[in-house]
């Protein structure tokens, strides 16, 4: 079984410039803000559902047995994952993505409270456009939203949208283009949200609490975006292991 550090002690020194937005009730607009150091808070204690990335026959296995299992789809085939572990997916290009089901997406919602999600990873083509999608529950315009992105120059971090404003921020750490396994976790704890990459956590200041996050209808998708109609935020690269905890 694979486990993942939540937030490690270490801590950025500096502050750094992220892309930042706010928005209350239904509209949102765009503002830039600075990140200090994270204030490291206590993961959350609830695994809702964890998966290692070692697929059979197209399915991942939802490691704390709630029946989460995620179902591969698009082209994609296993590799050998981080360290000694045996195997990741490889997501290679659209509409490569692996989901849970829909009648389980309101297990994910974490309402007002903390929740924490963490994805191991490996980009294995160089981000120059778009956003590739990670990790995500809810969609850009849902009433809610929990999302690990890269920017068009490589950068990771999160969207996290309550009922009461949506953040778009970054980690300034230098570009994930490196084709090198990462972590990245995107967190509520309180009142702060925060983006948590290889162990150093930063969170964006002048963020106010997002509120309730709820989204009942959708599932929980890596490596592709939900709802059709759409560009499909397409994310090239390897996963090796993800976890969801409240």
């Amino acid at each position: 079984m694979k486990t993942a550090t939540y937030f490690g002690a270490r801590r950025f020194g500096v502050v750094a410039t992220v892309a930042l937005t706010v928005g209350f009730a239904a509209t949102f607009g765009a503002a830039t803000s600075s990140v200090a150091a994270a204030p490291g808070p206590a993961s959350p204690s609830n695994v809702v559902a964890s998966w290692d990335f070692d697929q059979v026959r197209g399915v991942i296995s939802d490691q704390q047995a709630d029946g989460d299992d995620l179902t591969l789809s698009g082209p994609w085939s296993s590799v050998a994952g981080k360290g000694t572990d045996p195997s990741a997916v490889r997501f290679t290009a659209n509409p490569a993505a692996a989901s849970t089901s829909v009648a389980n997406g309101a297990r994910f919602n974490p309402g007002t409270g903390s929740f924490a999600l963490t994805v191991v990873f490996r980009a294995t083509k160089d981000v120059t456009s778009g956003s590739p999608n990670i990790a995500q529950h809810g969609s850009f315009n849902d009433t809610g939203q929990i999302k690990v992105q890269l920017d068009p120059g490589g950068r990771a971090g999160c969207r996290i949208k309550g009922d009461r404003a949506a953040y778009l921020f970054y980690h300034p750490t230098a570009s994930v283009n490196d084709n090198k396994w990462h972590t990245i976790t995107c967190a509520r704890s309180a009142t702060d949200v925060i983006v948590t990459l290889d162990g150093v956590a930063f969170s964006p200041a002048g963020t106010e609490d997002p509120g309730a996050i709820a989204v009942s209808d959708q599932p929980f998708r890596f490596a592709q975006k939900v709802g059709p109609g759409s560009a499909p935020d397409q994310f090239v690269g390897d996963i090796g292991f993800a976890s969801y905890s409240t």
